[in-house]
Order: C-alpha cells, then structure tokens, then sequence
C-alpha cells in the first residue's frame, strides 16, 4: 500500500484513474462529484456534517476515516461523535419530517488495532448538526446559515437520553438547550473541556 492510500491520508483531487479503456479520462474529483454530490441524502448529510464541524474545530487536515470507533478526534485525543438531522429529506415529503437523533451505546470498531470496543457512548463529545431549511428551492447544504448546531459532553448524552436510543429536537428544546450557530461550535467544546 502506498503513502496516498493509508487510513487518513487525503486523496489529491486531479489523481487520476490508472489503465482506464480510451476515450475516458477521470480523476477523484469526478468521483466525488459522482458519488457524494446528493448532499442532502441522509448518508451524504452525515458525511458533510463531519466535514463542517472537521473545519470548524480546525481538525480537517487528515482524511476521514470511515470505520473508526469515533467520527474525529481533537489534538488532545478527545473523540467526537456528529449526528445530522433535517426536516427536509431528498426524497419526495407529504410532510417534513420531525428532526430525530438516534443516539445509543455501540460497539465501535477500532481500523488501527482491528479490534471492537464493547458497547458503550465512546465520544467525549457529541455534536448535533440540524439543517432548518425548509423549503427545497432554498436548501443549501453548503451556507452554514442553514445549520444549528447542539454541543454535548458526554455525561450530559447519558442524562439526556436515560435509557432512550433517540431524542427529537422538540425534546431538547423542552430540556433548556439552545441551539448555536457555527461561529459557536469551537468555543462551546472548548468549554466542555473547562
């Protein structure tokens, strides 16, 4: 295996496909406008979420890694765990949905060690990212205007959930929490820490 293909490495966008048949010429880039341009699918949003709160605490150097018992990790080697949520879906609504995270202990795969963790919440953080645009003619999964985010610690996960696997939006703001935007995000993990 070589540098550009080990866990955590980005991928340059002009690195083109090898030993492709005449005429077809293609490079990551296309393959990423192929395959992950539907950002408001619900597996796409997720994957976009972890991208935006990757920039917003300053942690988007490294590739993601797909498998990993978290979904980033600050410098100081706290995990973090993004969910994403939205009324609005990709596909054809009778009526928007209620805004949900499901949020229950796992077992986490480790790719460094191939080895699972036992079920358990294994983030120190927890970053809910809602995309509040209603209306398909406006959605833009890319204006951080869109998005609310809510920031956890993990012992507030656990009180919060008690013994539930999901909790709507509705619920949280019935308990207090505030929605931020994302100028917020990196000052409001920051201090959790404190």
């Amino acid at each position: 295996m070589t540098d550009k293909h080990k866990i955590g490495t980005k991928l340059n966008m002009d690195e083109p496909f090898r030993n492709l048949p005449k005429p077809f010429k293609r490079t990551a880039q296309d393959y990423w406008q192929w395959g992950y341009s539907a950002v408001l699918s619900n597996t796409d949003r997720g994957v976009l979420a972890e991208y935006i709160v990757a920039v917003l605490l300053g942690i988007d150097e490294a590739a993601r890694i797909p498998w990993d018992a978290c979904d980033l990790r600050l410098p100081d080697g706290k995990k973090i765990e993004v969910k994403s949520t939205a009324k609005l879906q990709a596909w054809s609504q009778g009526k928007l949905n209620e805004p949900r995270i499901v949020l229950k202990p796992t077992k986490a795969y480790d790719p460094r060690t191939n080895t699972y963790l036992p079920a358990d919440f294994n983030a120190d953080v927890y970053i809910f990212c809602f995309f509040k645009t209603e209306k398909l003619e406006k959605a833009n999964l890319l204006d951080m205007s869109q998005w609310d985010f809510y920031v956890f610690s993990q012992t507030q996960i656990m009180g919060l959930l008690a013994g539930r696997k999901s909790i709507s939006l509705k619920q949280l703001e019935s308990e207090g929490f505030k929605s931020i935007s994302a100028d917020s995000v990196a000052s409001a993990v920051s201090d959790l820490g404190e």
